[in-house]
């Protein structure tokens, strides 16, 4: 499969992965509050059987979103850094 892959140039590839980072972010930023997950992080009994929830205390999600903000920052100087070499 990793044979049959097209050849890009690097300032293709470059661009490739400024925009892969952008959607991360964006994905990141957006999927905190969407409405369509709430219910089921609200309520355990909506999910599957087999389906285990990932239960955090507030501590470590705010020390995660601290992070995550660090992370977008240097996401973002890296990218700029990219678009500007």
């Amino acid at each position: 499969m990793i044979r049959l892959m097209r050849n890009f140039p690097f300032e293709k590839q470059v661009q490739i992965v400024v925009a892969s980072m952008a959607l991360h972010n964006f994905i990141r930023k957006h999927s905190m509050t969407d409405q369509e997950f709430q219910p089921y992080d609200d309520d355990d009994e909506l999910l599957p059987p087999g389906h285990e929830e990932d239960h955090r205390d507030e501590e470590i999600v705010d020390e995660n979103f601290t992070h995550r903000r660090e992370m977008d920052v240097e996401r973002e100087r890296i990218a700029n850094l990219l678009i500007s070499s």
